[in-house]
């Protein structure tokens, strides 16, 4: 299955790009009781992000970054799931941050998963749409206040 979300922000690709690291990614995570960032690469090929999961139950989410791009108007870097909670067992997110104008920047999270049933596909899909539509509000009130 698959979720796209895309987010304008009036703000300079560079500044967004230039800030997409550790302290946006602690920012976009939920509170501390539901989930803890146990290790931060950062978002280079072979980097990984380790989340640890303390609700609904204990369960470890460890991605790898498989690629990067980047360039004077895109970064990109797509993170695969090496180890999976919830019953998923495939899960590719492409970021890609885009330069629109010299004010203004494109932000997509483009995720495909998967579970083992496709029924259940359909049931962990509303679930992560809403964990991850926050996001669209999120970045902008983080790069407004950076």
């Amino acid at each position: 299955m698959k979720i796209r979300l895309e987010t304008i922000v009036n703000i300079p690709f560079a500044k967004v790009a230039g800030n997409f690291d550790r302290r946006l990614f602690e920012y976009l995570l939920p509170p501390k009781a539901v989930a803890r960032l146990v290790r931060y690469d950062g978002s280079r090929p072979g980097n990984l992000v380790h989340i640890r999961f303390g609700l609904p139950y204990g369960a470890d989410w460890i991605s790898e970054i498989a690629g990067r791009n980047e360039n004077d108007t895109l970064l990109e870097f797509v993170d695969v799931g090496k180890v999976l909670p919830f019953g998923l067992k495939k899960w590719r997110h492409q970021h890609l941050v885009m330069k629109i104008d010299d004010k203004t920047t494109r932000i997509v999270d483009d995720i495909q998963f998967s579970t083992y049933c496709k029924l259940f596909d359909w049931l962990v899909y509303p679930v992560l749409f809403l964990a991850f539509y926050p996001r669209k509000k999120q970045y902008k009130l983080y790069y407004h206040q950076k």
